[in-house]
């Protein structure tokens, strides 16, 4: 009878340990996921700063990419104009000397 009693005892008591320690960790990884949660929340300006520093930086190297395009561009547009002198340059001097030509004879 004592024998009975005791694994009795001995099963109640590991049902309600085994109960008690599911419910422990649940509580545990409840807990867990909160502080999880918290840690995301507080890094998530963070990650906002590092994700606007990366498009600035990005912003940056488009921005000398095309200053480099537009000096290009102010090279080539002041080489097309230097040779647009040279020609109305080189046109006029023959216009002149035509017109001397022209004059003398």
């Amino acid at each position: 009878m004592v024998t009975a009693v005791t694994a009795e005892l001995c099963t109640r008591t590991s049902t309600y340990v085994l109960s008690a320690w599911r419910e422990a960790t649940r509580h545990a990884v409840a807990t867990r996921e909160a502080i999880d949660n918290i840690i995301l929340d507080e890094l998530a300006p963070v990650e906002q700063v590092r994700e606007g520093r990366e498009m600035i930086d990005a912003l940056r190297q488009k921005e000398d990419a095309l200053a480099a395009q537009i000096e290009t561009f102010d090279a080539d547009i002041a080489e097309t104009i230097a040779k647009v002198d040279r020609l109305w340059s080189t046109r006029a001097r023959e216009q002149v000397s035509a017109y001397i030509h022209v004059a003398l004879v």
